[in-house]
């Protein structure tokens, strides 16, 4: 008992204390307007619009993770957390039917052909810690609560993180990310698209390397119905009249052109997607489950708070596998057009 009227005790001594500091911040700044402008309406101004100043809260601002969250890749949370590895098949078949003569036993045999890929299970994780004198000071401000800021933090270094591992990977892990998947296509663009120096037919001509590069490699089997941009050409792209006999823009008129391509995405993060690492890069895919799909086996879960005197503490973990592939040609990437 005594402990804790100690503890109060004490942080009333605090909360006097911050009040009197902030009293006397708000009373100064009043003051430097008065001297300056010898107008008292102004100096009342300034201490209530300081007072109010004092009580907001700035949050920094990140850019989205749209690999993330969904929005430009399924992910696959059926997962067992308990995985070491995700093994998933691959099947076709071979051999061809002919024409037989009457009679024949030599009728040629189909059969099957597989592939078995395995990806590595790794956690994913942060970690968040305060004092007892950090939530108190916390509290008397009245402002947020630093256990939530601090949660919320961590779940958005988490994202940006895994968004990272989707559009990149980490050879480490030998984990692939979206813009380097084996076996996927990649073709050269034309020069001047971030510059603005690119003409429309040009931007036009490597959008049809895009669509072909996939659709005539395979057959005809695999159409790209997503394509995913740098940021860099957004404003290019959105803001260029097609033709002078056109009131379109390079962008309106490639999605009159390419119908079949439903998704139109900008994403920051293919500024530097090249295969160098310094350059931007277009990405051409079909955002299909069956095509690729994130192996999440766990979402990011805060364990246990540990108490260690007055520091409190959580590890958030989550379980990550890489990228399934099953469709690698489906996926085109498009370089050069710096």
């Amino acid at each position: 008992m005594k402990t804790k009227k100690k503890l109060k005790a004490q942080f009333d001594a605090y909360v006097a204390k911050k009040k009197a500091e902030l009293h006397k911040y708000v009373h100064n700044t009043a003051r430097r307007v008065w001297n300056e402008t010898q107008d008292n309406n102004q100096a009342i101004f300034a201490q209530q619009f300081t007072t109010t100043a004092l009580a907001e809260l700035y949050r920094f601002k990140y850019r989205e993770t749209p690999w993330a969250n969904g929005e430009l890749i399924d992910c696959d949370r059926s997962i067992d957390p308990g995985a070491l590895a995700v093994t998933y098949m691959q099947l076709g078949e071979i051999g061809e039917a002919a024409v037989v003569a009457d009679g024949a036993q030599d009728y040629p045999e189909v059969g099957l052909q597989g592939d078995q890929e395995s990806n590595i299970a790794k956690n994913i994780g942060c970690s968040l810690s305060w004092t007892d004198q950090e939530a108190l000071t916390a509290s008397f401000q009245k402002i947020f609560s630093i256990a939530e800021e601090k949660s919320a933090a961590a779940k958005k270094v988490y994202s940006r993180h895994l968004d990272f591992l989707i559009r990149f990977g980490d050879p480490a892990y030998k984990w692939a990310g979206m813009t380097n998947i084996p076996n996927s296509l990649t073709v050269v663009g034309t020069a001047g698209w971030v510059a603005g120096t690119a003409t429309a037919a040009q931007v036009l001509a490597d959008h049809v390397r895009l669509w072909n590069a996939s659709y005539n490699t395979t057959d005809t089997v695999e159409e790209i119905d997503t394509i995913v941009y740098p940021s860099t050409v957004k404003a290019f792209l959105t803001t260029t009249q097609f033709s002078a006999a056109s009131d379109k823009t390079i962008m309106e008129y490639l999605q009159a052109a390419f119908k079949d391509i439903k998704n139109w995405e900008f994403d920051a993060g293919l500024n530097t997607a090249d295969n160098a690492g310094t350059g931007p890069a277009v990405l051409g895919y079909r955002k299909e489950r069956m095509q690729q799909k994130v192996l999440l086996p766990s979402d990011l879960t805060p364990k246990p708070v540990q108490i260690r005197g007055t520091r409190n503490s959580i590890i958030l973990s989550a379980r990550y596998a890489g990228i399934a592939t099953m469709h690698p040609r489906s996926i085109v990437k498009m370089t050069g057009i710096a």
